[in-house]
Parts: structure tokens; sequence; C-alpha cells
């Protein structure tokens, strides 16, 4: 009779501790949970996965897939999958915007935050001798590159909401092509700011990074329908769009 009960005691706890995990796919993101910082969660991952977008690397953007990242760290095979526990934090205070700068952790079984392997971190020795600027020129391309990932910042200085926004390259806007929208159903709030990740926006990458400092149109709608415009001309240094009341048509 005691060996009954304790098995029973076994097997409930074993079916309370999988049912504690969510079961998810290896494609899923952290999304769902942004903004709420200083929660944890732990996922159950299928075996047989398949590698999908990380963004990070010991702390992951939200847009990162969890399986994936679980295995960068070291936590999972894509062979096996199994259970890890993640903490959501905040980010860089400047990308604050619904929620944009919300990361991801990965905890242990005792609580504590999961670190890198330095064995898989490259160290770079920097020389004690001055800088010495190179005499070639510079090149043509560029990119840049922060805390988020090679990203670029619009803030919306009008008075009124921004529901669409578009980045044309010159031959986007001698064929009227507005096919890339890159709000995606958010909204860019008076006096706020959102970040445009190059890396989801092909077609802008390349161009940044074949055409220099070419031209580009920025064009948006507000909330009544109304249509900014203005020509952009990046700065390598800053990657940043500011859209006023001047811009409107």
């Amino acid at each position: 009779m005691k060996h009954r009960i304790l098995l029973i005691c076994i097997f409930t706890i074993l079916a309370l501790s999988s049912l504690s995990a969510e079961h998810i796919g290896w494609e899923t993101t952290a999304e769902a949970y942004k903004g709420r910082y200083g929660q944890t969660i732990s996922f159950e991952l299928p075996p047989n996965g398949i590698a999908k977008p990380v963004y990070g690397f010991g702390g992951f953007d939200w847009d990162s897939s969890i399986g994936s990242a679980a295995v960068q760290m070291g936590l999972l095979t894509y062979e096996d999958g199994g259970e890890v526990t993640i903490l959501i934090k905040e980010g860089p205070e400047y990308i604050k915007y619904e929620g944009w700068n919300t990361t991801f952790v990965f905890l242990d079984a005792k609580g504590n935050v999961v670190k890198p392997d330095e064995s898989t971190i490259l160290f770079i020795d920097i020389p004690d001798e001055p800088f010495q600027p190179s005499r070639d020129p510079d090149p043509v391309y560029f990119t840049v590159s922060n805390q988020t990932g090679t990203t670029l910042s619009v803030t919306n200085e009008c008075e009124y909401d921004i529901v669409e926004l578009y980045i044309l390259t010159p031959k986007m806007e001698a064929e009227l092509d507005y096919s890339k929208e890159l709000l995606q159903g958010s909204v860019l709030a008076s006096g706020e700011s959102v970040p445009v990740k190059l890396s989801r926006w092909p077609y802008l990458q390349s161009f940044l990074e074949t055409e220099g400092l070419g031209i580009l149109s920025v064009g948006a709608y507000d909330e009544d329908g109304y249509p900014l415009f203005q020509y952009w001309l990046p700065d390598k240094e800053n990657l940043q769009i500011v859209l006023s009341d001047w811009d409107y048509l």
C-alpha cells in the first residue's frame, strides 16, 4: 500500500511538472511577453527541431526563437528538444515604444541567469600604440551596429499618430512601389520612436550597403489619412529619421 501511494505521488509530481511548462514550437518567440519585465516562463520544446532566427548572445531580443537561442546557449539540442526557463528583461530605454526593448535570458534550475560559454567568445587585444588612420579611401557602403543589431530609428514629432510608414529607394519611387509598409499594423504615436531592423527589410539593407549615402524617400500617413513626405540622406554615424509637421504635403 505504501509503495502504491509513493508511486501515485511520483506520477502526480511528474504530471504537474510537465503541465507547468508551456509547449511551444521552434518558431516561437517572446513576442507574447513584450513589456512583461521580471516574469519567468518555462517552455517545452519538441524533438527534431529546426533552426530559426536568433538576435543576441546571452541576452536575446524578444523576436528571437526561444528554442534556437537555447541551443545557442548549449541548453538544448535540436534533436532532443527539452525544457528551458526564461526571464523577461527590459532592454535599452531608447526603444521602449510598446515593449520593443523587451529581451530575455535563460535561468538555470536554481534561478540563476545562464551566462554564455566564454570559450565561444572571441577576445581581441587592443594595442597600446596610438591609432593611425588608414590612408585608404572610405568604402562606399556602411552598416550601423548597436545593442539591438543593425537598425534605424524613426521618430514622430508630429502632433498626430502615424499609422503607415514607407522608405522608398529611387527605383521604388519611380515605379510608385508602396508594397513595403514598415509599421506592419503598429502605430507610431506622437512623440515616440520605433526601431526598424534592417535585417527584416532586405531591400533597404541592400541599398544602404551598396549605394552608400544615396538619397531615400520617406512617406507616411497619419491617423487621419494625411500624407507626409521627406527626402532622407542617411548618416552612417546615426541612422535616424525624424518626421515633423513640416513634412505634411
